[in-house]
């Protein structure tokens, strides 16, 4: 968990949790945390990582229609991808509203020939 620091004075720091947002993590490329949220989530049936936001407008759903599509602009890890996939199998025929695939974001955008060949 990510922790937020409020602070009147030193002497008076104060941690408070918060969830961390996955599209954020992807961002930043954080691909382990964003691994293990994803598994985390699988186990539990009724919290969509996806739903989790950080209260900043992380990704247009209209451009990157799945999490996938949004990753792949990052050049995810083999593992993330695999687990993105894990978590939503039709994830790779959905186009978005440019017609592409996550394969087309993730060739624009250098991934490695390990995740385009996945």
């Amino acid at each position: 968990m990510k922790y937020l620091s409020l602070v009147s004075s030193r002497k008076n720091a104060k941690r408070i949790a918060r969830p961390a947002c996955l599209t954020c993590l992807i961002k930043q490329q954080k691909w382990r945390k964003v691994i293990k949220i994803i598994a985390f989530n699988k186990n539990e049936s009724n919290h969509n990582p996806i739903a989790r936001s950080c209260g900043n407008i992380c990704c247009s759903l209209k451009l990157h229609p799945t999490i996938l599509h949004y990753s792949c602009k990052f050049q995810p890890s083999l593992q993330a991808v695999e687990a993105l996939l894990a978590a939503d199998p039709k994830a790779t025929s959905q186009l978005n509203i440019m017609n592409q695939y996550p394969l087309h974001i993730a060739c624009k955008h250098r991934a490695t020939s390990e995740v385009i060949e996945y």
